[in-house]
C-alpha cells in the first residue's frame, strides 16, 4: 500500500471546517482532498457540505479498512483519470478499404471499411503507410444508422472527405488514423498501458511511418 500523506489530524467531530479545508487541499491534488473520520461522527453540516463538493469521505472504526477503501478509491479514480484523458486524445486505430464495397468514389468517398486495431470514430484524418494524408472521416454508419464510433472487427460504411478512390485510396489500402504529435506524446508518456495489444501494435506502426522523416517525432 501507498503512504498516506496527512495534512491535518484532530480529534472529535468531523466539523464543516474540516470539510472546507478538505475541498481547498483537493484543488490542487484531489487524492489529498479526502476526510478519514476514524471512530468519530461527522456533523450534519460537514456531511452535506462534502455531498455538494463531492468530497471523498471514508468512516470507519477499524484503522487498516479505512486505507484499504482509500486504495480502492484511489485506483478508481486514477482510472477515471485514465480514461477521461484517452476521450480527449487521438487514439490508435488502423482500417482497411474492402475490395467490392466502393459506393461512390469521391465527394465524399463512400466505401466499406474494416477496423484492425483501435476505434474509429468521424472528423479523424486519415494517412496511408507512407504517412500522406488521404482525407477526413465525416460519417461511420452500420446497418444505415450513424454511429459514433466502430470498434476493431467491425464492418462499417464510412465517408471520408478529400478522398478519391482509384487515385489517392485503392481498395484493399489500409489506413491509419493520424494522431497529432501532442497527443502522441500524451499516448507514450501517460495512455500506453490503456491500449490493447493491438492498439499498441497499430502506435507501434504509426509512430514507424511518422519517424521515417524525423526521428524525434513524437518524443
Amino acid at each position: 500500500m501507498r503512504s498516506v500523506k496527512v495534512r491535518v489530524a484532530d480529534v472529535g467531530e468531523v466539523s464543516k471546517r474540516d470539510a472546507i479545508d478538505a475541498e481547498i487541499t483537493g484543488r490542487n491534488d484531489p487524492l489529498l482532498g479526502v476526510i478519514f473520520a476514524f471512530n468519530v461522527p461527522i456533523a450534519q453540516d460537514a456531511k452535506e457540505y462534502c455531498e455538494e463538493k463531492g468530497i471523498k469521505v471514508i468512516e470507519s472504526k477499524v484503522i487498516f479498512e479505512m486505507f484499504d477503501e482509500y486504495e480502492r478509491w484511489r485506483r478508481e479514480w486514477e482510472e477515471r483519470q485514465l480514461e477521461l484523458l484517452r476521450r480527449r486524445v487521438v487514439t490508435p486505430c488502423k482500417i482497411q478499404i474492402m475490395p467490392g464495397f466502393v459506393f461512390r468514389q469521391s465527394k465524399p468517398a463512400i466505401c466499406g471499411v474494416r477496423v484492425l486495431s483501435g476505434e474509429l470514430r468521424p472528423r479523424r484524418d486519415l494517412v496511408n503507410v507512407k504517412g500522406a494524408k488521404v482525407g477526413r472521416v465525416r460519417e461511420i454508419q452500420s446497418e444505415s444508422k450513424t454511429i459514433e464510433k466502430a470498434s476493431e472487427g467491425m464492418e462499417v460504411a464510412v465517408s471520408i472527405d478529400g478522398a478519391v478512390i482509384g487515385r489517392n485510396v485503392k481498395e484493399g489500402d489500409e489506413l491509419y488514423v493520424d494522431i497529432p504529435q501532442d497527443d502522441a506524446k500524451v499516448i507514450s508518456t501517460k495512455l500506453e498501458e490503456t491500449l490493447t495489444d493491438s492498439e499498441r501494435e497499430t502506435f507501434k506502426e504509426f509512430l514507424g511511418l511518422r519517424r521515417q522523416e524525423d526521428p524525434f517525432w513524437g518524443l
